[in-house]
């Protein structure tokens, strides 16, 4: 089953403000929905806690990363500490690496497909940033459709480096 990211950025890979998305865009997010839903989403603890009312996704299995053993208001989250087990999962089930900036950057040698909203703005006021530079040291397919004010592209990894994990 494939490793996948998705994320959403403006044009110089600004991420987020004070722990929250910088826009809400509703066909983004329904993008966002119809692709993970029924999937296993891995987000770091950040991610966990800017998601609305501090609560799972729905209809996802939702587990955090994280080098803590408990973390206060995670409770309906599953938590792990150790990527390879990640990789586990995803060896049978799908998977999507929902954020944050550290999260992504962990797993990014490793994903076989990236979905990547890019904002038509610029964010001054971000505060995280996520640039996706591995993207330029594989060769990927690669599919995008536009929107006014952004648009959302699908890569496809064409040849897996050898990674052993």
């Amino acid at each position: 089953m494939p490793l996948s990211m998705i994320l959403a950025t403006g044009l110089n890979g600004e991420l987020g403000q004070n722990n929250q998305l910088l826009m809400h865009i509703p066909e983004d997010l329904k993008h966002f929905k119809k692709v993970t839903d029924g999937k296993v989403v891995v987000m770091g603890s950040k991610t966990a806690a800017s998601l609305p009312n501090g609560k799972p996704l729905p209809n996802r299995v939702n587990i955090i990363m994280t080098r803590q053993p408990y973390e206060n208001g995670c409770e309906g989250f599953l938590r792990c500490n150790d990527y390879k087990k990640i990789l586990k999962i995803a060896e049978t089930e799908d998977v999507f690496i929902i954020g944050g900036a550290e999260i992504y950057k962990l797993f990014e040698e490793y994903v076989e497909t990236v979905y990547w909203t890019y904002i038509y703005k610029i964010f001054p006021e971000a505060d995280t940033y996520y640039k996706g530079t591995f993207l330029f040291k594989n060769e990927w397919s690669h599919h995008q459709t536009n929107y006014t004010g952004f648009e959302i592209h699908k890569y496809l990894r064409l040849k897996k480096e050898n990674n052993n994990v």
